[in-house]
């Protein structure tokens, strides 16, 4: 990011559908970003894309917000066999539907 030849403003939203379990659920927003997104074109970066329901909510929220573009960046992609509600704009990794676990990835809440 550091690289980017453009003004860059980096916030955190923490919105979770897991809260220490191993499958989704209700979403709970446990921090909201504090940078006004009027006007703004924003992108959202997470980990994994499976469901699409947390990144579907999160582009919901910034265009709530006010935000003038919203971009979805994943670094990996689940490919599943069900249709998803969202798909991301920018992709790292595709891979099938299986469990990851890793850098990033939350088990249980133990890497929150």
């Amino acid at each position: 990011m550091p690289r980017q030849k453009f003004p860059l403003e980096l916030d955190y939203v923490h919105v979770t559908r897991y809260q220490g379990g191993v499958t989704g659920g209700v979403l709970e927003w446990e921090s909201c970003p504090t940078t006004p997104l009027q006007g703004r074109v924003v992108i959202i970066i997470d980990d994994v894309l499976e469901e699409g329901d947390t990144m579907d909510a999160l582009m919901d929220y910034c265009k709530k917000q006010g935000a003038e573009t919203c971009y979805s960046a994943v670094l990996v992609n689940k490919n599943l066999s069900k249709q998803k509600s969202i798909s991301a704009d920018f992709i790292g990794l595709e891979v099938d539907s299986q469990y990851l676990y890793g850098l990033g990835v939350d088990y249980k809440g133990l890497l929150t």
